[in-house]
């Protein structure tokens, strides 16, 4: 299944999801560019902006960029020299408070 991404200038970036147990996606930037943010600390990739947007960060959650995505949050960005892939994971169900077994 593939999602698109849409900034102020149209298409900005498409998510292809690829079969697997996890929540997973090749990301296809359709502008001329894109930088890319890495953590010194972990070495880590932290972000991605296409040129004109949006920025497509750890940690945020899917539907802010389309609302047919899964209600899942980046937990992985890995761009590379030709592909960028991003996992994503469901949050944790809130546990009930104040109920006893």
């Amino acid at each position: 299944m593939e999602y698109t991404i849409n900034n102020s200038n149209g298409l900005s970036v498409s998510l292809s999801k690829i079969e697997s147990d996890e929540i997973m996606f090749v990301a296809s930037v359709h502008t001329d560019s894109y930088q890319y943010g890495v953590s010194s600390e972990t070495e880590q990739c932290e972000f991605f902006e296409p040129t004109g947007g949006p920025r497509i960060s750890v940690g945020t959650n899917l539907q802010e960029y389309n609302k047919d995505l899964p209600y899942a949050f980046i937990s992985y960005i890995g761009a590379g020299k030709n592909i960028i892939v991003i996992k994503a994971v469901e949050p944790e169900p809130e546990q009930e408070s104040g109920q006893t077994e």
